[in-house]
């Protein structure tokens, strides 16, 4: 009797034992079923945070300002230079498909010299307003990159100095260029030929005038023909850089046709409307002749400005002989050119 109650006694322990593992196994299996969830609960948020942190650092950079004017509510998207790997060749951005990227190339008139706004005033600005009130659709963003001064030769300098760099990827690209090669001449012929008004020795001044005309006519022979050989390197390197960007290249407008001085340099006498004009039409007829095979738009400013007066700084100074002869236009000048180019983008 003693002998199978033990038997049962041990039977009935191995049974406890057993349950007793198997319980705990089954402890044992969830408690790791949870531990996998929890890290891959942690793994998903650390890829979230991961994922906002990038989002945050690209706001961040995106906002960044390499231009010289730019839409304060748009910021554009950042441009990053990248090379062909065979070529070495600069390759264009790829900016948001729904921003359009503005480059204003030039000179002082292109920076809104003089203008008491010039942000707001000069014709890129302008002209970007008016593109963005035209197509809503778009964010229209401008860099500006005007240099006072600058003739063809530096502009070409400034471009492969990489000294705008939103030429990458540009959409639409306005140059104001070729002015500085004709006018700086002609202003400082004027201000010489003035200062020589108070030589009293008559033949000490003639020859001073026959220099300084032949110095004048040097210059602005040079200055036409640098002129002529850059204008198809200006265009070859903003298309390196920007292959399907619309170029615009704006024609000169004659600075002095309102005035009516005539300088005697004795046998030879030059009206500086006459010979500002001259100087002009030489510039305009390269613009002309090279936008078919460059590729590019021409707005003509010149003919804009043909048949109004008041549009540009300059004017004859009573009690300070030449020293009016301002080329720049004014604010209502500065429309007239963003108007002129609007026309031709929008046609």
């Amino acid at each position: 009797m003693k002998e199978e109650i033990s038997y049962t006694v041990k039977k009935y322990y191995k049974i406890l034992i057993l349950c007793a593992v198997f319980s705990a196994l089954i402890i044992i299996i969830m408690l790791l079923a949870a531990c996998g969830t929890d890290e891959k609960g942690s793994d998903t948020s650390d890829t979230t945070q991961a994922a906002t942190d990038s989002a945050a650092k690209d706001s961040e950079n995106s906002s960044g300002d390499d231009s010289i004017v730019t839409d304060k509510v748009n910021e554009p998207v950042e441009s990053t230079k990248t090379q062909d790997a065979e070529t070495g060749e600069p390759t264009p951005n790829e900016p948001d498909k729904d921003t359009i990227v503005y480059v204003a190339l030039g000179d002082s008139i292109c920076r809104g010299y003089d203008l008491e706004n010039a942000d707001v005033e000069r014709y890129s600005a302008r002209l970007r307003e008016m593109l963005a009130d035209n197509m809503p659709s778009y964010n229209y963003v401008e860099y500006n990159y005007g240099v006072n001064g600058q003739t063809s030769s530096e502009l070409f300098d400034y471009i492969s100095s990489d000294n705008a760099p939103m030429l990458y990827g540009a959409d639409i690209v306005t140059i104001s260029i070729g002015a500085n090669n004709v006018l700086l001449p002609t202003i400082d012929m004027i201000a010489q030929y003035s200062a020589l008004s108070t030589v009293t020795d008559d033949s000490l001044r003639d020859v001073s005038l026959s220099s300084l005309l032949t110095s004048f006519t040097l210059k602005t022979d040079n200055g036409i023909a640098n002129f002529s050989v850059g204008l198809p390197k200006i265009i070859t390197s903003i298309r390196k850089f920007s292959p399907d960007a619309k170029i615009i290249m704006q024609t000169i407008y004659n600075p002095y046709k309102s005035i009516d001085d005539v300088l005697n340099f004795g046998d030879t006498t030059i009206s500086v409307r006459e010979k500002a004009d001259e100087l002009v039409g030489r510039i305009n007829n390269i613009i002309k002749e090279n936008a078919a095979p460059l590729g590019y738009m021409v707005a003509d400013v010149y003919s804009a400005f043909a048949d109004v007066y008041d549009v540009i700084n300059a004017e004859y100074a009573e009690n300070d002989a030449f020293a009016g002869y301002d080329p720049h236009p004014n604010e209502k000048g500065h429309k007239i050119i963003a108007e002129t180019i609007f026309s031709v983008l929008t046609k």
